[in-house]
């Protein structure tokens, strides 16, 4: 009789101890499949999905956006205002994510434009130039509800909103024909797939934090990837490679490598009665002080998803 009761106790203990390795993100057995879903939410077009794979370890968080909804807007949404006016080099002020997802009403958002900053400041004995308000200039093309504040094309890449609601990824300079029509653009570095082919041009072999978007064949299906990284207990992070096979597996045919490290951000706004954006990844941006922590850096723009009344 005790032989039939501590059997199954035992059995019973070393199941709910697995389980326990699992949700705290320790390596799973072999006959576990090797990622697991730890969110998975809908808010009407958009689909949000945190998956977490344990070898390497590595933490994925996307957005799938329907672009058949009319009530869908992807914008782009500087930081701040210009700080020294359109003739001076300077093109916008640093800002985080959720705070620009706050003020712009966004759903969800993902930074944008890779940038420069004016100023430091000290910060556990380091130069920190990622703070709030900081002037800054926003590489490559840069729109926002047809207003381009940004012209220069050493942006690699580019993704382009026009007046018909129509996301196209691919390469602009400022007076191309396709311009005309723009209402939304945010420029990052390379295009990583152009109609459903690699472009191992712009690969790079870092594993770091990434920020990409795509669209599928279409034009149907807006997808957000951020890949959370610099963190071997956590999420190690992905190339630029990498990038390009998880947006393929999940349906882009065209893809842009967006700012990434310290600046990889999404953010969503919560489903309690708050309704305030949330982040939703760990940003890296603090992995190199002194002790580990995690800060949501201040970026140039963010690109994000507005839902609105079709009549408005």
């Amino acid at each position: 009789m005790f032989r039939k009761l501590v059997i199954p106790i035992l059995l019973g203990a070393l199941c709910f101890a697995a389980g326990a390795m699992l949700r705290n993100g320790d390596s799973a057995p072999t006959t576990v499949p090797a990622y697991n879903v730890l969110a998975d939410r809908t808010d009407g077009p958009v689909h949000y999905r945190h998956i977490v794979r344990t070898d390497p370890k590595l933490n994925l968080h996307i957005a799938e956006i329907d672009l058949t909804d009319p009530r869908v807007r992807v914008r782009v949404c500087p930081g701040g205002d210009d700080p020294d006016g359109e003739a001076g080099y300077w093109n916008t002020s640093l800002q985080t994510v959720r705070a620009i997802a706050q003020r712009e009403r966004l759903v969800v958002a993902v930074n944008g434009n890779f940038f420069q900053c004016k100023d430091t400041r000290s910060i556990a004995g380091r130069k920190i130039p990622y703070f709030v308000g900081n002037w800054a200039h926003a590489s490559g093309l840069a729109m926002s509800d047809g207003r381009l504040w940004s012209s220069h094309d050493e942006g690699e890449g580019t993704i382009l909103v026009d007046k018909a609601g129509r996301v196209r990824i691919g390469y602009f300079h400022h007076d191309d024909a396709a311009l005309r029509d723009a209402q939304q653009m945010a420029s990052g570095f390379g295009v990583l797939v152009s109609d459903g082919q690699l472009v191992p041009q712009v690969f790079d072999r870092d594993v770091a934090p990434r920020t990409a978007v795509g669209i599928d064949a279409l034009g149907k299906k807006l997808v957000m990837l951020v890949a959370d990284g610099r963190r071997t207990d956590y999420s190690v992070g992905l190339t630029s490679a990498q990038v390009s096979k998880e947006m393929i597996d999940l349906g882009c045919r065209w893809v842009l490598n967006l700012d990434g490290g310290g600046s990889s951000t999404m953010v969503m706004r919560s489903a309690d009665e708050s309704n305030e954006p949330r982040l939703l990844n760990r940003p890296s941006d603090g992995h190199d002080l002194p002790i580990s922590m995690s800060f949501e850096r201040a970026v140039a723009c963010a690109v994000g998803v507005e839902i609105v009344e079709p009549n408005k």
